[in-house]
């Protein structure tokens, strides 16, 4: 480690650089406060150390160098001037000894350093501590934050001692200027022109540069530059851009003046933020500018807060300062109206038992609060049928973020069954705040498909049709696959526009097959399976041939085959429609025998049992199911003919009685009663299209819609 002192021989004081370690010594005759003589020893003491002292050398700027074990040393100097010593100790460099030789010190002072601008003039003074002999000393002043020619007048020359005159004085002349420069200062220093004299003032720590000069502070008298509102309010539009705000300015116009608008946002309106484009407007005055108009930017936000105040603080750059008005208002008014918005909403119903949720997204522009209200109504969607009530009815809405600014109503969609048409219901937004409002709809997606029948007979060679059927007809065509055992072909489309198709089996070689149908996503890729009986040529013959029973009732029919068979003759019965009646499927009948086949009556309605012998030809049987007394009329044939009328029909249903009446179109008709399930009219003339047939008993009337069809209209299918 390397230890370096400083040490100078001035009012013999040694002085160091390590702060850890103290001054040390120097003694020179007997002249305190006075250089060393010339030719005369100097004895040099170094500082106190904490480490063991091994050696120390000394070298002198006279070439000459000595090695002491000893802190030490005497020397003698004999040349006039500052000479400097190099010290090492234990072999590593120290620092400089400095030492004066020479006759005195001068001094640079004055009686008073701090002036008014005001004053006129400043006296410096310079003084020697020794006057033996004649000495001149070069002056000259220097510019600090004072500059010459604006606040002093620049000064310089040469004063003279006389041998015994130990001071001398010289004036500098202070500026009384208009301009406001601050309170400042400048310098006036001396340089010795004579040797064996030095300019030091001795004011400096030891170890740092002698101080050769005195500093003189100046007292600002004139008003500093005062820059102020022109007026207290201004107004501006969301939608302006910018709003101009005039500043002025006052007193000292000598110089640049910079200052800068502030945004005071303690005391701004809430939500201020969205329509302020920067918080600080900076500006510049040129010199003797006294108004400057300041371009304060606005931005439209597209949300709504209300009318905003914006206050404004002036703050000028030093040395200007802020007079009063330094306080503004900006109003800036309301561009955008209060909105609520809401989404349309797509959703599909699912199935039976399910319930799927409908999100309404309601969305407003406001950051404060806003009230609202939703109210669901009803299209071609039913509250309570089709969807249920909302998650909210009344809420708020509204903030500064985007999450505050949204609130999500879900209204569950109930899931059904039945193949129909897509849906619509709308949500209607309410508030007593917002000034625009939107509705919202919402489509619920009818996905359901059926494949009907899912059970059919097909006799052998021939061809049935499978109907694949949807509720929402599409825009574009759509794929059907299907599988099977080469009864069906592989794929099927349903052309645009429609909401079925057909699809064909044929019938193979006698048994059971699986026809799988897969739709396309576009049908929410659903898959059906029906199973095929193809029958040869054994006949199933069931008696009777119909029945008429009340709900809940059993029954059992007889079945045989012919011709007979000699072995057991297996019989599949289907229902056509199993909510009305069902059966005991299958039977097995003996060879040349019958057997008991057993049925069960669950609600009104009617129903066709169809047997399959052997997976050959079938036998049917009507089986009408009547509630009481309630007349039942399930089909008429024929279902067509001539607008001419005079077609005879037989009406076919159950509890039918001789007092019954027949409206026919509209118009009554002669009734035929043959039994409690059939009953005979005659067709009236009718233009042409579908009727109504309506069967009266007492008070109580049974109607089938649109059964009958005035020449070729193809009728539609009766669902009970």
């Amino acid at each position: 480690m390397r230890h370096r002192f400083l040490l100078v021989a001035v009012v013999c004081v040694i002085a160091t650089s390590m702060a850890a370690l103290p001054d040390g010594t120097a003694t020179c005759s007997t002249r305190p406060s006075q250089p060393c003589e010339v030719g005369k020893p100097v004895t040099l003491t170094i500082p106190a150390i904490t480490f063991p002292l091994q050696n120390v050398l000394w070298t002198f700027d006279d070439g000459t160098s000595v090695t002491t074990t000893t802190p030490s040393i005497t020397h003698t100097f004999n040349t006039l001037g500052l000479h400097g010593t190099g010290v090492l100790i234990n072999g590593e460099s120290v620092t400089e000894v400095v030492v004066y030789i020479g006759y005195g010190f001068i001094s640079v002072s004055s009686p008073t350093t701090t002036v008014p601008e005001s004053v006129g003039s400043v006296t410096i003074a310079f003084t020697r501590t020794e006057a033996s002999l004649p000495a001149d000393v070069a002056f000259s002043t220097s510019d600090g934050t004072a500059k010459a020619g604006i606040s002093y007048v620049a000064t310089s020359g040469t004063v003279s001692f006389a041998a015994g005159e130990l001071q001398k004085t010289i004036t500098v002349s202070i500026i009384d200027n208009t301009s406001y420069d601050g309170n400042v200062f400048f310098s006036v220093g001396g340089t010795s022109k004579t040797a064996g004299y030095f300019v030091d003032n001795r004011t400096s720590a030891p170890g740092y540069a002698p101080d050769t000069s005195v500093n003189i502070f100046i007292t600002e008298n004139d008003p500093p530059p005062s820059l102020t509102f022109a007026q207290t309010s201004y107004s501006a539009h969301e939608t302006d851009a910018q709003v101009t705000v005039t500043v002025l300015r006052a007193n000292d116009l000598s110089h640049s003046a910079y200052g800068a608008i502030y945004v005071d946002w303690s005391n701004a309106t809430p939500f201020l933020a969205d329509v302020i484009a920067v918080s600080e407007v900076s500006f510049v005055f040129a010199p003797n500018e006294t108004s400057k108009q300041v371009s304060v930017p606005i931005k439209h936000d597209g949300y709504y807060m209300g009318d905003a105040t914006m206050p404004v603080v002036l703050t000028p750059t030093a040395p200007s300062t802020p007079g009063s008005p330094a306080r503004a208002n900006i109003y800036v008014s309301e561009a955008d109206a209060p909105s609520l918005t809401i989404n349309d909403v797509t959703v599909r119903e699912g199935d039976a038992q399910q319930t799927a949720l409908a999100t309404f997204i309601v969305t407003t522009n406001s950051f404060p609060k806003m009230p609202a209200t939703i109210q669901l109504v009803d299209g071609t969607a039913k509250q309570g049928v089709d969807f249920g009530s909302p998650s909210s009815t009344t809420f708020n809405v509204g903030g500064t973020s985007e999450f505050a600014r949204t609130m999500a109503i879900t209204v569950p969609i109930y899931g059904n069954d039945a193949v129909e048409t897509n849906r619509t219901f709308t949500a209607v937004l309410g508030s007593s705040k917002a000034t625009i409002l939107r509705t919202g709809n919402c489509t619920i997606v009818d996905d359901d498909v059926t494949l009907k029948p899912s059970d059919m007979n097909v006799q052998s060679g021939s061809t049935e049709q499978l109907e694949l059927r949807v509720g929402e007809p599409a825009t574009v065509d759509r794929t059907i696959n299907i599988s099977s055992d080469a009864i069906a072909p592989p794929v099927v489309t349903m052309p645009a526009g429609l909401t079925s198709v057909q699809i064909p089996v044929t019938g193979g070689e006698w048994g059971d097959s699986l026809v799988t149908v897969t739709t396309s996503p576009q049908l929410f890729s659903r898959t059906f399976r029906t199973t095929v009986h193809v029958f040869t040529n054994a006949t199933p013959h069931v008696f009777p041939l119909s029945l008429l029973m009340k709900p809940g009732a059993s029954a059992t029919l007889t079945a045989d085959v012919f011709p007979e068979q000699p072995g057991p003759t297996m019989i599949v019965v289907t229902s056509s429609d199993k909510a009305v009646v069902t059966a005991t499927s299958p039977i097995e009948v003996p060879p040349g025998g019958s057997a008991p086949l057993p049925i069960t009556a669950k609600s009104a309605g009617h129903a066709v049992l169809t047997t399959y012998a052997g997976g050959v030809s079938m036998g049917t049987v009507s089986v009408t199911v009547a509630d009481g007394d309630q007349p039942l009329l399930s089909a008429i044939t024929p279902a067509q003919g001539a607008p001419a009328g005079g077609t005879t029909v037989l009406l076919e249903g159950g509890n039918f009685r001789d007092t019954c009446t027949v409206q026919f179109g509209g118009s009554d008709v002669p009734a035929t009663f043959v039994d409690a399930q059939t009953i005979s009219i005659v067709t009236p003339p009718h233009e042409a299209g579908s009727v109504d047939v309506e069967v009266t008993c007492g008070p109580q009337i049974a109607t089938l819609p649109g059964a009958f069809t005035y020449f070729n209209v193809r009728r539609r299918s009766a669902r009970h």
